[in-house]
């Protein structure tokens, strides 16, 4: 399969790369300061599975406005799961997310490679 990876856990099974792209309350931006040593927390304990992630502003000098994760995942429900489970999604920061099941570009190798 040219868009999943074997577990990086070692246990082989074949992964499913998604990609969440989360919208905040503008009005909830307090909870991203208060919440967020325990979304670092989450972050870190799910790294074999959140790849990648990051905030997002539309510039340098903006408001953070949301986030971006790439997941590694057995199914959608379980990159469902991962996201539902952030600190910012439980307590109300998160507005909204669109998950996608990214295919990568060949020329750019395996994910698993890339992001270890």
């Amino acid at each position: 399969m040219a868009d999943a990876f074997v577990d990086p856990t070692g246990e082989g099974t074949t992964l499913m790369q998604w990609i969440a792209i989360f919208e905040d309350h503008p009005d909830r931006l307090r909870l991203r300061t208060d919440l967020f040593d325990a979304h670092v927390e989450y972050l870190h304990a799910r790294k074999k599975t959140i790849r990648l992630a990051g905030a997002l502003r539309s510039d340098s000098d903006a408001p953070w406005v949301g986030g971006v994760w790439i997941i590694s995942a057995r199914c959608r429900m379980d990159a469902v799961e991962c996201c539902e489970s952030d600190p910012f999604f439980i307590h109300g920061l998160r507005r909204s997310y669109e998950l996608f099941q990214w295919g990568r570009a060949p020329c750019f190798g395996e994910v698993g490679t890339i992001l270890v």
